[in-house]
């Protein structure tokens, strides 16, 4: 125990340090955007995409009432300790079925820093799907014990309630512990009991709220034979995502651990008494290929790390009992725990690496955020809500004022590349009239088959030339109030980009509005690039001084 405990504390210290430069991203903000206690753009009980989030989003509420959004560190402290829960849960699960303390241990702390479900360690809106873990693993540990449904399955019925009010990861959880209750009690109406009323309570929320913002979950179409293939080989992704093993060692490892479980299984639907304890493992398997398998049928992507975190939290306790059942002499117990090392220190430098790119890409995004906030608290004349729609489109105008007013967020402008971001997702990304500045004249670049030209009102246009194919021209903003009026004939519509500097992750693409001559009249920063493309059949831009 002393050992586990140590192993925890370690863990615990290790995911501080890898977290140090995480921040709000994505999903985060949906929670934190749109919903409360009472006045909330949307309920706690509507799903957040395809999962019932309620806890979580209680959770994410409760943190930002009390601690505002001035710093992550409370957000991500709650995911690192329910974590370290699951963690210690998976630990007891794995002793109580047969695993020898050392392997259990080592185990447990591959799991602890498990790179390759780095997202569910790195992320505090995970705290879903690693709540969601933790009450069922919790629910398969009080349900463990034969007999008939007594009290204690009541505590089993509320844990998993809880699990899918955390994500749904639940429901193959609810079938992990039902099939368990059957195995372990031999007795048909407590399971049914311990599986059904969850099950109802589940799909008379569906019923009547979770399909509200629900979004398709992919095609249903795919054969039995393709969702088991996908599958299989999903399994053996994450196996070799895991263990960094090669796909041939992997394989064979799947072929021999398939095998003890069958071969325990069989023990256990004899009625062997040593081998009942191993009827709590020999589910998790099962709600694991549950898993994978739904997955499999909906989605196209199985490769996400958090999918990784997901089936292993499920197999874990099961491959460490199989590896204690083959390793009973104290020198193979070593080499056992010796190769768990090696697979903890693989996540470990796959923990680093995924904190380093999150941090880096959350980093950006934070500085784009905290200069948008100091924007929308020192001005009003913005064409676009959201000033960073694609990695954090739940962030408005509105709700970044609330941010900073209620909750503390930082004001600032931070560095100018944020600043830019800012400026151009929230004056660019809007409807027409389509507002832009530059400067003709010397910052004007055009290619060869664009001409210049005079309008009959005196301005400088630049319009393509005969024949011309691809005609271009590309302005430079000098920050002054000018403008430009599109004038457009036959053709397609012109195409804008508008972006800072010269790289191509910095520009917008913005098709121009079809029709009447549109006229601009915002202001972009200086430094900002507007290239145009004129419809090579007509239409023309003009400077307006």
């Amino acid at each position: 125990m002393l050992a586990h405990l140590v192993t925890l504390v370690l863990a615990a210290v290790v995911l501080a340090y890898v977290n140090r430069q995480q921040w709000f991203f994505g999903d985060d903000w949906e929670f934190l955007s749109n919903r409360g206690f009472a006045g909330a753009v949307i309920n706690v009980w509507v799903p957040h995409t395809v999962h019932w989030s309620t806890i979580p989003i209680l959770i994410s509420v409760a943190l930002r009432e009390t601690f505002g959004l001035g710093s992550y560190w409370p957000f991500i402290a709650v995911l690192i300790a329910g974590h370290l829960v699951l963690v210690h849960l998976l630990w007891r699960v794995s002793l109580r079925a047969g695993a020898t303390p050392a392997i259990a241990t080592a185990g447990a702390l591959v799991f602890a820093l498990l790179g390759a479900g780095s997202e569910n360690l790195l992320w505090a809106f995970q705290i879903g799907f690693v709540g969601s873990l933790a009450f069922g693993w919790a629910a398969a540990l009080v349900a463990d014990a034969p007999g008939r449904l007594g009290r204690r399955d009541a505590g089993v019925i509320a844990l998993l309630i809880a699990s899918l009010l955390s994500s749904g990861i639940g429901v193959p959880l609810v079938v992990m512990v039902t099939l368990l209750v059957l195995l372990r009690s031999r007795n048909w109406l407590r399971a049914a009991v311990v599986g059904a009323i969850p099950g109802v309570i589940f799909l008379v929320w569906y019923r009547l709220i979770g399909s509200i913002n629900n979004q398709p979950a992919g095609s249903a179409s795919r054969s039995v034979g393709a969702v088991a293939r996908r599958t299989a080989n999903a399994l053996v992704t994450v196996a070799e995502a895991v263990t960094g093993g090669t796909p041939q060692l992997v394989q064979l490892a799947i072929v021999i651990a398939a095998g003890w479980w069958l071969f325990a299984l069989v023990q256990v639907l004899r009625g062997r008494s040593q081998a009942q304890g191993l009827a709590l493992v020999l589910v998790g398997p099962v709600a694991a290929a549950l898993f994978l398998a739904v997955v499999a049928l909906g989605r196209t992507e199985l490769g996400a790390p958090r999918y990784f975190y997901v089936v292993t939290a499920m197999a874990i306790p099961a491959v460490l009992v199989a590896l204690s059942a083959g390793a009973r002499l104290p020198w193979l117990q070593g080499v056992v725990v010796a190769l768990l090392a090696v697979i903890g220190i693989h996540n470990v430098v796959l923990l680093k690496d995924a904190s380093v790119l999150e941090a880096t890409r959350e980093q950006a995004l934070r500085k784009t955020v905290v200069a948008a906030a100091y924007l929308v608290t020192t001005r009003d004349d913005f064409l676009a809500s959201q000033p960073e729609p694609t990695a954090d489109p739940d962030i408005r105008v509105d709700s970044l004022r609330r941010f900073v007013a209620d909750y503390g967020l930082p004001v600032a402008p931070v560095t100018a590349a944020g600043t830019n971001n800012a400026l151009l997702a929230l004056l660019v990304a809007a409807p027409a009239p389509w507002l832009f500045t530059g400067a003709p004249g010397p910052g004007a670049v055009f290619t060869a088959e664009v001409r210049a030209t005079q309008s009959p009102t005196g301005e400088a246009c630049w319009v393509p030339a005969d024949g011309a194919v691809s005609p271009r021209v590309q302005l430079r903003a000098s920050g002054r109030a000018e403008a430009f009026r599109l004038e457009e004939s036959a053709g397609p519509p012109f195409q804008l980009q508008v972006g800072i500097g010269a790289a191509a992750s910095n520009r917008k693409a913005v098709p121009a509005p079809p029709g009447d001559p549109a006229r601009v009249v915002e202001k972009l920063p200086a430094g900002t690039v507007l290239t145009v493309d004129l419809p090579a059949a007509g239409g023309a831009l003009c400077g307006v001084r």
